[in-house]
């Protein structure tokens, strides 16, 4: 079963309201890959394997870019079958959007909330 973290939830809207043309379009191939994630099509490959997670979870880092100055990273925790969308983040040229510069990048974000 597919799900979202409400934290991630939210900073997926905060990027979108704050993403320029090229991040937005990043987003959208991040929407494509979850649903083809979901649905068996593309399932997370072993080169997307970030680490084990808190307990009995596995962390996988999803990379989509468009062009050289948007991208979106998001990581998966999957327990079995199930699969959650732990943490985004979203980068225009070099800066990160959504949380401030200060705040964890969203591998240490997803390991904290991973379960």
């Amino acid at each position: 079963m597919q799900k979202f973290n409400a934290a991630a939830q939210k900073e997926a809207t905060d990027i979108l309201s704050q993403a320029a043309r090229g991040v937005k379009q990043s987003l959208g191939m991040m929407i494509q890959r979850h649903l083809r994630i979901a649905s068996g099509v593309e399932p997370l490959s072993p080169s997307e394997y970030y680490s084990a997670g808190v307990g009995v979870s596995s962390l996988y880092e999803v990379d989509c870019s468009h062009g050289f100055w948007s991208r979106v990273v998001c990581v998966y925790e999957t327990v079995g079958a199930d699969f959650t969308l732990l943490a985004i983040d979203a980068y225009q040229g070099t800066a990160r959007l959504g949380l401030p510069a200060s705040a964890p990048n969203a591998r240490a974000r997803a390991w904290g909330r991973s379960s």
